[in-house]
């Protein structure tokens, strides 16, 4: 069973945008979130590690990924993955691409990578000290492009303060170069993140900004209208933004797609919560988005495509999923579930399960790569994986 190209959905992150949107409406009317970080798309999923520098394809080296010694296993696996030398605060997120997984911790902020979500490479810092880790990953012709956007807000408070916008480049994972001009980006928050063949796209609140090789930008604005963007993806055709526009009595989800970063298209889904985000995933032949709201259990209200244009209204059991362009995984209360369409789902079996292993709906920070599910989990790093 082969997982790649998946995406970071950060509680933390989400958490803490929608507090500012609550604010921020307060204020303008303009509110905004983040999403579930980048990574399926209308089309297949982002680029193969072939497009990409020749030091991208292995991080690090890395033994076959089967902890438990066993020549083969019948059930899908947990297996505790911290890197050994990531000593002090927990994990704050992991992101998964066609060469591996990268995982980020705050002090410093410091990265590590692996090809197989289980032999971690040493801790790189990332510049400038002191600073934030990033908290979107985008796989792109150049290779990868971290971002951080954070966002804090006074508890109890109607004030929130967006921290500048920092960028770095990897071409492998390991070894990060961070972009020293990135005034074209504005003073906004940032909530997503794509890469795919065209190149790399930032959402904002209510600006997209487009990249050809992650270094020069280019925004739009002024999108119909728009309350605020919540998602995006890329795929070999160009992007997709989910996002939130006015309608008569509330809000509606929509769909914006573009082949270039410049000219878009919407397509407005249906009526969804104002405290809610629209999220969009790619799972095999079927775009789905979703209507997550904050702290998300139980079923949903979702809508199904398969060219993005014609658009059916559904129900979705699993709010908060994770995709490689084929197939989803999704954790709740009673199980790990998998899904080739992202509605249908499947409950697996599971082994090495043990008190301390993700469980429940509070699990919401994941990706899926080249081994398997990797899930940050009350600090600890995590992998799932499939059956051999």
């Amino acid at each position: 069973m082969d997982l790649r190209f998946g995406y970071s959905h950060d509680k933390r992150i989400r958490t803490v945008a929608f507090a500012m949107i609550s604010a921020t409406v307060l204020a303008s009317c303009a509110a905004g979130s983040t999403s579930q970080a980048p990574a399926s798309g209308i089309v297949p999923p982002p680029p193969p590690a072939s497009t990409l520098p020749a030091a991208s394809a292995s991080p690090v080296a890395s033994p076959t990924p089967d902890a438990s010694g066993q020549a083969s296993q019948s059930a899908f696996q947990w297996v505790r993955s911290d890197p050994e030398k990531a000593n002090g605060p927990a994990a704050e997120s992991v992101f998964a691409w066609s060469g591996g997984y990268v995982v980020t911790y705050h002090l410093g902020p410091t990265v590590f990578a692996s090809r197989d979500g289980q032999a971690w490479g040493n801790a790189v810092a990332l510049k400038p000290a002191g600073g934030d880790p990033f908290n979107f990953l985008a796989e792109g012709p150049e290779g990868l492009l971290g971002v951080s956007s954070i966002v804090g807000c006074e508890m109890g408070g109607s004030t929130c303060k967006v921290s500048p916008p920092l960028l770095w480049m990897s071409a492998n994972g390991s070894a990060w170069d961070q972009i020293q001009d990135v005034s074209a980006l504005g003073s906004d928050p940032l909530i997503a993140a794509a890469g795919g063949g065209k190149g790399y796209l930032i959402a904002g609140l209510k600006t997209l900004f487009y990249s050809a090789d992650g270094r020069s930008w280019r925004s739009t604005t002024g999108i119909g209208n728009l309350v605020r963007f919540t998602s995006a993806i890329a795929d070999s055709h160009g992007f997709e933004v989910a996002g939130l526009v006015s309608a008569s009595g509330g809000y509606s989800a929509a769909v914006w797609t573009s082949s270039d970063g410049a000219n878009w298209t919407r397509t407005v889904l249906g009526a969804i919560p104002t405290n809610s985000e629209a999220q969009i995933h790619r799972v095999g032949l079927t775009l789905v988005v979703c209507d997550v709201a904050p702290l998300a259990t139980g079923p949903g209200t979702a809508w199904t495509s398969v060219d993005g244009q014609t658009w059916t209204k559904t129900d979705e059991e699993h709010q908060v999923f994770w995709s490689d362009g084929s197939r989803a995984m999704a954790i709740s209360d009673d199980g790990v579930f998998v899904s080739t369409n992202g509605l249908s789902w499947t409950k697996v079996s599971t082994s090495g399960d043990s008190n301390l292993s993700p469980k429940g709906s509070s699990v919401d920070i994941a990706a899926m790569g080249p081994s398997g599910l990797v899930v940050v989990y009350i600090g600890s790093v995590w992998l799932l994986l499939p059956p051999k």
